[in-house]
C-alpha cells in the first residue's frame, strides 16, 4: 500500500523584520507550510517525527520517525515521491551527502543504511552497530560518514570504499550529537555527560574535551567559517565555543526550552528547536533571539536549513516549511 500523506497549507502573510531585535522584542510569526503525515495503515497512528534533512539542492526533504519509514518529499510538487521501507524500528536520523546522491539513515534497528538514487530502492547496509544509532553526519567533502549512538564509540566510515576508517572512544555512552568541521578534518560529538569531544582526524588522531553543559547534549554544529562550535542541550542552554579555545565561549539562555536541534541558516545566525514547540532564530553576534516561528503543538525534534528554507519536524506528527527571503543581510529578512 502506498503512503497516504496529505499536505495542508497554513501560509500566512509575510512578516518583515529590519535590524536586530532585542530579547525583549522577540516576535512570533508564521505557521509555515504544514505537511501532515498520515499512517500507512488507516487504523494506525501518524508517526512522531524525529528526523528531517533538506536535500543540498533544496528541492527534496527526507522525513523519518517512529513508524520505521523514510519519506522523501518533493517540495515543488508537495508530494511524497519515495517511501523507503527497509528499517525495522524507529528511524532516528537521516542525512544527505553534500552532492545529494546518497542518503544515510539509521536508528533503533542498529543498521546504518546508504541509499543511492542511481541504484533504485534497495539500500546498502554499510554497518550494523551493537546499539541503536542516534546521529549520522557526512563530512563536507562527502568522503566520510560518521555515526554515534547508545554506546561509547564514534565510528567514521570511508563512503567510497564502504569500510570503517576510525573507531574512536567517546566521553560517555548515550551519544546523541555529532558534526564535521567545514574542512572535514575535525569531528565533534557529545551526549549524556554534557561533554564535547573534538577529534583532529589523520594518521595520528588527537582529541580535546570541554564541558559546556550540565545535562545531555542533543545537537552540535560548526559555524560556516569554522570559528565556532555550537552545542545544544537538555539543560536549556546553547553554548557557543571558539574553535581556537574551546573553553572560551558564551551561553544562550533558552528559558524553559530543552534544545533538541540546531542548524545555521546564515553566518552568525542559528535556528533551534526544542521542547517548547517553537523554532527560534538567534543572532550569535548580538546574542539575542530575533524571532520565534510558531505553529507546532509538540516538541520540535529536528530542524534543517538550506539556503532560504527552514524545515522542522515535531512530535506533533507534522513538518513545517518556512521560506526565508534575505532583504539586505541576515539581519533583514522576511519569513513566509
Amino acid at each position: 500500500m502506498k503512503p497516504r500523506i496529505m499536505a495542508a497549507t497554513c501560509l500566512l502573510a509575510s512578516v518583515a523584520f529590519a535590524g536586530v531585535l532585542t530579547a525583549q522584542t522577540v516576535r512570533e510569526t508564521g505557521q509555515g507550510f504544514v505537511i501532515q503525515l498520515r499512517p500507512l495503515d488507516p487504523a494506525g497512528q501518524p508517526p512522531v517525527i524525529t528526523a528531517v534533512c533538506l536535500h543540498p539542492q533544496g528541492k527534496l526533504l527526507a522525513v523519518a520517525g517512529d513508524d520505521h519509514l523514510v519519506r522523501i518529499w518533493d517540495l515543488e510538487r508537495m508530494a511524497v515521491v519515495t517511501c523507503l521501507e527497509s528499517h525495522t524500528d524507529w528511524v532516528r536520523t537521516v542525512a544527505f551527502s553534500p552532492d545529494g546522491r546518497l542518503l544515510a539513515t539509521a536508528g533503533n534497528d542498529r543498521r546504518l543504511l546508504l541509499w543511492d538514487q542511481r541504484q533504485g530502492s534497495e539500500p546498502t547496509v554499510l554497518a550494523i552497530h551493537p546499539q541503536a544509532i542516534s546521529q549520522v553526519a557526512f563530512s563536507h567533502d562527502g568522503r566520510l560518514l560518521a555515526a554515534v549512538g547508545f554506546d561509547a564509540k564514534l565510528r567514521v566510515y570511508d563512503v567510497t570504499r564502504g569500510v570503517l576508517q576510525y573507531e574512536l572512544a567517546c566521553p560517555c555512552q548515550d551519544m546523541r550529537a555529532l558534526a564535521f568541521s567545514p574542512s572535514s578534518t575535525q569531528v565533534a560529538a557529545g551526549g549524556r555527560s554534557g561533554k564535547v569531544r573534538v577529534w583532529q582526524l589523520g594518521e595520528d588522531v588527537t582529541s580535546v574535551d570541554y564541558h559546556p553543559h550540565r545535562q545531555r547534549i542533543r545537537a552540535l554544529a560548526f559555524s560556516p567559517d569554522a570559528r565556532q562550535i555550537v552545542s545544544a542541550s537538555e539543560d536549556r542552554t546553547i553554548y557557543v565555543a571558539s574553535t581556537g579555545d574551546v573553553d572560551a565561549g558564551f551561553a544562550l539562555d533558552c528559558g524553559r526550552e530543552k534544545v533538541f536541534s540546531i542548524c545555521f541558516i546564515a553566518p552568525g545566525h542559528l535556528i533551534c528547536g526544542g521542547s517548547d514547540n517553537h523554532v527560534r532564530w538567534w543572532d550569535l553576534e548580538s546574542r539575542t533571539e530575533l524571532t520565534r516561528l510558531t505553529g507546532h503543538t509538540g516538541s520540535v525534534a529536528a530542524v534543517s536549513c538550506n539556503g532560504n528554507l527552514i524545515a522542522s519536524g515535531s512530535f506533533d506528527t507534522t513538518v513545517r516549511i518556512w521560506s526565508v527571503e534575505f532583504v539586505t543581510s541576515a539581519n533583514s529578512f522576511r519569513i513566509k
